[in-house]
């Protein structure tokens, strides 16, 4: 019998997948649908949680914003 670890590596691999694809009738998979669709093999914090650690991270600010790194002499 396999290893629960990979079966957890799997499931959060499959659920990252479906992050941000459209279900079959049109709409964004929610992270409930998801934790339903894994025969509740994880919950929706799990799914909440494996989407947040794989979005990729924000842009930088715009220049002259305030909100970055930006030297006096730019």
């Amino acid at each position: 019998m396999p290893e629960p670890w990979g079966m957890a590596a799997w499931v959060k691999a499959w659920a990252q997948g479906l992050q941000g694809k459209t279900a079959p009738d049109g709409h964004r998979y929610t992270e409930d649908e998801v934790a339903t669709l894994s025969g509740k093999l994880i919950t929706q914090e799990s799914v909440g949680k494996y989407w947040r650690e794989a979005a990729p991270p924000p842009p930088p600010p715009p220049p002259g914003t305030g909100q970055g790194l930006e030297l006096p002499f730019d």
